[in-house]
């Protein structure tokens, strides 16, 4: 065949009606695995329902975490990044452990009239050793039962992925 001759058979319909797929998929059978695909959305729903839970003391604390670590330039980590650059299950567990100490914890640091946002930033603080927190307050038995509770959490360091994501 020539080119001219190729051409025309190319453009010529093909009545599909007579293609038949030798194991067509059952109804509903997905071609690709859905796997990593709900997973995504479950990860997705998750982080939207962490974002949703910052409260005053949970932003609090990502912002002392923030402004308080330092990236490997040496610059603390709120001069380049923010809470939308934490990975999701650095996030997720931020907000967890915000949520806890606040339901385990409220009562004392509202006992000697202290804020969200203010237990929030101790929080961070005390967990990691900081020179501040809940024990430099003056609060007393209290403030010794909030510096202990704090500590009880571990050290959660913060660094920089190679995606970019904030990573703990």
């Amino acid at each position: 065949m020539r080119i001219h001759e190729l051409l025309e058979v190319a453009a010529t319909p093909f009545p599909m009606d007579r293609v038949k797929p030798a194991n067509p998929p059952k109804y509903g059978a997905a071609v690709i695995p859905m796997q990593p695909f709900q997973q995504a959305k479950q990860v997705n729903a998750q982080r939207m329902q962490a974002q949703q839970a910052l409260d005053p003391f949970t932003e609090a604390y990502i912002t002392a975490a923030l402004w308080s670590s330092m990236g490997d330039d040496g610059e603390p980590l709120d001069s380049q990044y923010g809470v939308d650059d934490l990975a999701d299950e650095t996030l997720m567990k931020m907000v967890h452990d915000c949520q806890e100490f606040q339901k385990t914890y409220a009562h004392l640091y509202q006992e000697v009239g202290m804020d969200d946002e203010q237990a929030g930033h101790d929080f961070w603080l005390t967990r990691e050793g900081h020179g501040a927190g809940f024990w430099d307050r003056n609060l007393g038995q209290i403030g010794d039962e909030l510096n202990k509770a704090a500590k009880s959490y571990g050290g959660f360091d913060l660094y920089v992925g190679d995606d970019g994501k904030i990573y703990g």
